[in-house]
């Protein structure tokens, strides 16, 4: 009787540790039922750097001719594969560069701006098929680019982006020499001196340029050059510009410097600007897609066969297209 009595403390103290033992293992089941570990709060390397597009440019972008952004949805419209084949190009390659040819050709058709006697002008002409295609439809381009030096000190002549010479621009697939050499001429000039001998004229049925205003020293330049250009279209006419866009700020970019991002206000200032001189600007769509190149940027080394969004300096950009129409009844 004494034996057992003598460890009746020690059987005690046994039983509150395992008590107290239990207790602790069914908090911690009832805790990491409650509050599993969550995946999507996960930071994970690859997205550390990116940032978001912002919300007011969530949405799906309009199927009708607008000034809008680059997105997705359009490779799924029946016109961009029409044109995209047109230049001997795949709809399976989804990039931004390749919406903007088609997008200025959807323009350029629907508007019937090249036909057999009128004629266009491209800005910074690079190497780009549009030059060739629009000469096989009819109409007359005169194509220019920057000088051989200055596009060597910017490495568009290292990249094959710079156009030296009217041979470089002839695509041989695309129209015969014979019909090129007709109806296509080139010459230098500089995107920030529009020449007075055009001005005086103003000869061009539709100008056009593809992402080479965000690269004219800066966004105010930019501006300046598009609205200059626009003394060269003659009234009923059209300008066609694609830059270099934002969708991660509405204040921070790149405002000058060897190229910059345009952002909404900026646009909007220009519209602005065109519209108190006369100009028709097409109403403008920010949606900028809802697909999953529309959502998820390209980022460095970008690949060549898809990308709509591209992460660049801390930014997600895409392209941006501007339509401007010269009323028939302007007075300059």
């Amino acid at each position: 009787m004494g034996v057992t009595t003598r460890w009746i403390p020690f059987f005690r103290t046994v039983c509150v540790a395992i008590m107290f033992c239990a207790v602790l293992v069914l908090i911690s089941i009832r805790s990491r039922s409650v509050d599993p570990p969550s995946l999507t709060n996960k930071t994970f390397p690859s997205n550390r750097n990116i940032p978001f597009i912002l919300p007011e440019f969530a949405g799906v972008p309009s199927s009708t001719i607008l000034s809008k952004l680059a997105n997705q949805h359009d490779f799924s419209a029946s016109w961009i594969e029409k044109y995209l084949a047109a230049i001997h190009e795949l709809p399976s390659r989804r990039t931004r560069k390749l919406w903007e040819l088609a997008y200025i050709i959807h323009i350029v058709s629907t508007y019937r701006l090249c036909t057999l006697g009128k004629h266009g002008m491209v800005w910074a002409a690079g190497q780009e098929p549009l030059i060739s295609y629009f000469a096989s439809q009819g109409c007359n381009i005169t194509a220019s680019d920057m000088d051989v030096k200055g596009a060597k000190d910017k490495g568009w002549v290292a990249t094959n982006q710079h156009g030296a010479s009217k041979e470089q621009l002839w695509f041989k697939d695309l129209v015969e020499k014979k019909i090129f050499d007709e109806r296509v001429n080139y010459r230098t000039e500089n995107m920030n001196f529009v020449p007075t001998d055009l001005i005086d004229r103003s000869p061009f049925d539709f100008v056009w340029s593809t992402c080479s205003v965000e690269h004219v020293g800066s966004i105010p330049l930019g501006m300046r050059f598009i609205i200059n250009a626009m003394a060269t279209v003659k009234p009923g006419g059209f300008a066609i510009h694609t830059t270099e866009f934002t969708l991660s700020s509405l204040d921070k970019t790149v405002e000058d410097g060897q190229i910059v991002l345009w952002r909404k206000k900026d646009v909007l200032r220009l519209e602005r600007d065109l519209i108190i001189l006369g100009y028709e600007v097409f109403p403008i769509d920010w949606k900028a897609g809802e697909l999953p190149l529309d959502k998820t940027p390209d980022v460095p080394p970008y690949k060549t066969s898809n990308h709509i969004k591209l992460l660049l300096g801390g930014h997600i950009v895409t392209s941006f297209c501007i339509i401007i129409k010269k009323p028939l009844n302007f007075n300059q």
